[in-house]
């Protein structure tokens, strides 16, 4: 079940600490709709702009797998909270890409039948290249090497210093070796402009 989790937050990395932000200044600047009657206090210039390098300071992740074996459901609640941090993220315009170095380990509670298990995922890997892509508050990021693997997260928080982008309920099916895994997950990245 290990190489499920290790997926799983390699693609949660790909578009995703928790942040009790209210920002509702969208990456171009302007009010997000859901949110007018909040003011904004982020800055409206182009130091708010993604295109920089970032330091990865926290990642946190939940969610659960379900997996059908012999007609029979398991399921399976995680927690995971990215530890030895030690990862960068630099994003550039024309052309839009993302690039990434280093690498993080995920301290990982599962729980299966009210029994938990904590453990520690070391080494996982963000995508080395990528396109990215901002639609209003949402940004897509689609891997260099495997135009199949995409993900779409929310920008919650950008601005001169801070960029936090959480992914909620995301749903996605995994099969191996003949046994189809189905994971919903939700989880948050934050990072510090370098």
């Amino acid at each position: 079940m290990k190489p499920i989790f290790m997926l799983l937050f390699a693609i949660i990395m790909i578009s995703c600490s928790d942040d009790d932000s209210t920002d509702t200044t969208d990456p171009m600047g302007e009010e997000s709709p859901g949110n007018m009657d909040q003011p904004s206090d982020e800055m409206n210039d182009d130091s708010s702009s993604i295109i920089d390098m970032w330091e990865v300071t926290s990642i946190n992740a939940t969610g659960t797998s379900t997996v059908e074996i012999s007609g029979q459901t398991i399921q399976t609640d995680f927690v995971g909270e990215g530890i030895d941090l030690n990862y960068t993220v630099n994003f550039t315009e024309q052309p839009n890409e993302v690039t990434s170095d280093g690498d993080y380990n995920i301290e990982l509670t599962t729980t299966v039948a009210g029994q938990s298990i904590t453990e520690t995922i070391p080494g996982i890997l963000f995508i080395d290249s990528g396109n990215w892509v901002i639609d209003g508050d949402q940004i897509t990021i689609t891997s260099s090497d495997n135009d199949m693997l995409e993900s779409t997260g929310t920008i919650t928080t950008l601005n001169e210093t801070s960029l936090v982008i959480e992914i909620t309920d995301t749903e996605f099916v995994i099969e191996q070796q003949g046994i189809e895994t189905t994971a919903t997950v939700s989880a948050a990245v934050s990072l510090e402009r370098l």
